[in-house]
């Protein structure tokens, strides 16, 4: 737990840092590339559990010369320990900040599916199989958006069934 709330602030620590040269450069510095995945098992999906209660997709910033579908792949490991096999890119998300301790960011939603690997907590949380409407009322607001727009996605582009 201690090094949960050490990583916590070390990310707003960074992000008051880059919101402060950011406003110093009158604005100019671009969002962060980021990416997360949302997994479907069932009725149930992949998501982390912070020790305050927060859930969150499994994602995060996109590292140099890395490519956001390794990002999306390498995030889902650190966090929950399962290899993710990535399905369609379901929405970009513009997230502007708000706060200086929140980065603006542009990300990038895969959906995904189990490759491998084994649930395990990481140092961003505890991942768990939560449900649709849990999902929906205790995500962060931040993923909030992005988890209905994978919703709505697939409400157009259904998933292929077994009988297909």
């Amino acid at each position: 737990m201690l090094r949960e709330h050490l990583y916590r602030w070390l990310g707003l620590g960074a992000s008051v840092c880059f919101n402060t040269v950011n406003l110093l450069l009158g604005g100019n510095l671009p969002p962060f590339g980021s990416a997360c995945v949302v997994v479907r098992e069932g009725d149930r999906y992949l998501l982390l559990e912070h020790s305050n209660g927060k859930i969150v997709l499994p994602g995060g910033f996109v590292r140099w010369r890395e490519d956001p579908m390794e990002t999306a792949r390498r995030e889902c490991r650190e966090e929950t320990g399962l290899e993710a096999r990535l399905g369609d890119i379901v929405g970009c998300f513009s997230n502007p900040s708000a706060s200086w301790a929140r980065m603006s960011t542009l990300t990038l939603v895969y959906s995904a599916e189990i490759a491998g690997g084994r649930l395990h907590q990481a140092i961003e949380g505890r991942p768990g199989w939560f449900l649709a409407q849990e999902a929906q009322q205790r995500l962060d607001p931040y993923y909030r958006r992005m988890f209905e727009g994978y919703l709505r996605y697939y409400q157009r582009h259904p998933l292929p069934t077994s009988n297909s």
